[in-house]
């Protein structure tokens, strides 16, 4: 690298006050942090789509209640979970488990096809990744 860009680099990251004094802008090295790990989770979630190409999956939907994924416990009893790998279930089991929510639950639940639930947790991740970088300029 340059020590032009260097230079630049050292210029986003640090803020002279007032009085003079440099100091450094944590708020942007936070953003940067959060916008590198929401990369990190992109190419994770594209990758699951990646190897799943192709295969056939008996258990092949998500059970989605707000911000929250179903899985299941040791007893095989429902709980909430909030993985990056959510639990997938038979549409039989998943219908279940969504109606049985919704009967007690305010939040209604979704029932996604994996394939869809990856796709919007990476359209998602896109948007956001793009309005941070705009925002961090």
């Amino acid at each position: 690298m340059c020590h032009i860009c260097k230079a630049f680099i050292l210029f986003k990251y640090i803020i002279k006050t007032g009085d003079g004094e440099i100091i450094p802008n944590t708020k942007k090295m936070k953003t940067i942090e959060t916008i590198n790990k929401m990369k990190e989770s992109l190419d994770f979630y594209q990758t699951q789509l990646r190897w799943s190409e192709g295969t056939l999956q008996r258990c092949n939907y998500i059970v989605e209640c707000g911000a929250y994924t179903i899985g299941a416990d040791d007893s095989n009893k429902a709980v909430l979970e909030s993985k990056r790998t959510p639990t997938q279930w038979m549409f039989v089991d998943a219908k279940h488990i969504s109606e049985k929510l919704d009967a007690i639950n305010t939040v209604k639940c979704k029932i996604y096809v994996y394939v869809d639930w990856y796709n919007e947790k990476i359209k998602t991740l896109k948007f956001c990744i793009e309005q941070l970088e705009k925002l961090n300029l």
